[in-house]
This record gives C-alpha cells, sequence and structure tokens, in this order.
C-alpha cells in the first residue's frame, strides 16, 4: 500500500510539473507574441489557434492532475483504514524517543 502511495505522490508530482513548463513556456510566447507589433498582425491567426490548443492540453492535463489527486486522497483512506498510516506514525514516534535517549 505504500509503494502505492509513493507511486501517486510521483505522478501528481509529474503531472505538476509539466503543467508547470507548459504554462511558463505559454507565458513566454504571450511575451514574445505581445512584444512584437508586426508579429501580432501577421500572426494573429496562428496565435489564436495554438492559444485554443494550449488552453485544451491545459485543461486535459489539469483534469489528469485532479483525478490522480483524487486517487491518491482514496489511497491514503485506504491505508488510514488498513492502520499502515497509524503504524508509520508510531515508528516515527519510536525513533524520534530513541534519538531524545541518545
Amino acid at each position: 500500500m505504500k509503494k502505492k502511495l509513493d507511486q501517486q505522490k510521483q505522478k501528481i508530482d509529474s503531472l505538476n510539473h509539466e503543467l508547470d513548463l507548459d504554462q511558463r513556456e505559454q507565458r513566454l510566447r504571450a511575451a514574445a507574441y505581445y512584444g512584437d507589433a508586426g508579429t501580432r498582425l501577421r500572426d494573429s491567426a496562428q496565435y489564436s489557434k495554438d492559444e485554443a490548443q494550449y488552453k485544451s492540453d491545459v485543461d486535459g492535463k489539469q483534469k489528469a492532475l485532479d483525478a490522480a489527486r483524487q486517487q491518491f486522497d482514496e489511497l491514503q483512506e485506504q491505508a488510514r483504514k488498513a492502520g499502515i498510516a497509524e503504524k508509520d506514525k508510531d515508528k516515527d514516534k519510536d525513533d524520534a524517543s530513541a534519538n531524545d535517549k541518545k
């Protein structure tokens, strides 16, 4: 169960990273587009098309991220019900008290 939680957390981190990179790239494209009046005149249709594609991609990635987070929450709840979270907490407490005694 702990392995599944770790895998799901990695998946969430990966999706979050991809989404962040896409947003950064879009901000750079927007800055370049709006910074050059000639480009705005020449490439307005292409930019609009690219913008629509970007919004569609971000929407899809956001939905995937939300689904991954939901699945992670469900796995956490299953782990809690199975007692895994409590065992980890007890182990951490035992480790902390052992370190205090040293």
